[in-house]
């Protein structure tokens, strides 16, 4: 019986996150029809960074070895009403799961975007920070969380992320 209490807990996690996720990409679409598109730019992301596996606290991670890293390759697009409301998402390869995204909301402050989201797979919420651009394009900084069960498919045994990436502009259209 105990399995299946702790079945309904993450069930009922799951739920929450996807009612709360569900009611801020609501909000956004409401304001991004509500306010005219100042921009759009896509662009190519490089990621590099370490996935805390298991259990244990960060101490016994750098003993046990339950810190693994990993790199991912995205292509992705972020478009930015007049408000500075951020929509953005990407997609794209990676090691160890292959496949990834992320999609997220967030507000630009000066030239710093600052964003919350979610990635599907592995699964994780997520907080990102753009530091500022350069010609070419910018760092970004991500911090992440599985707040289920790392023992589901869908965690791929992750209970969180820090990851560090580049960004390349391809092109920016004005709204």
């Amino acid at each position: 019986m105990k399995y299946r209490y702790n079945f309904n807990r993450a069930l009922i996690r799951q739920h929450l996150i996807l009612l709360i996720l569900s009611v801020l990409f609501l909000n956004i679409c409401n304001a991004q029809d509500q306010t005219s598109l100042k921009s759009k730019s896509s662009f190519i992301e490089w990621n590099v960074g370490v996935a805390k596996i298991g259990q244990g606290n960060l101490n016994e991670d750098l003993l046990d070895g339950s810190l693994f890293p990993g790199t991912s390759l995205l292509y992705g697009s972020t478009y930015i009403n007049e408000n500075n409301t951020i929509f953005e998402y990407e997609v794209g390869i990676a090691f160890p799961s292959i496949v990834t995204g992320k999609i997220g909301i967030g507000k630009m402050i000066d030239d710093i975007k600052l964003i919350i989201g979610v990635r599907p797979f592995p699964f994780n919420l997520f907080y990102q920070a753009s530091l500022p651009s350069g010609k070419r394009g910018y760092f970004i900084l991500s911090l992440e969380y599985n707040p289920l069960d790392q023992e589901q498919f869908i965690s791929m045994g992750s209970k969180g992320l820090f990851t560090i990436g580049y960004r390349w502009n391809l092109k920016k259209k004005k709204g």
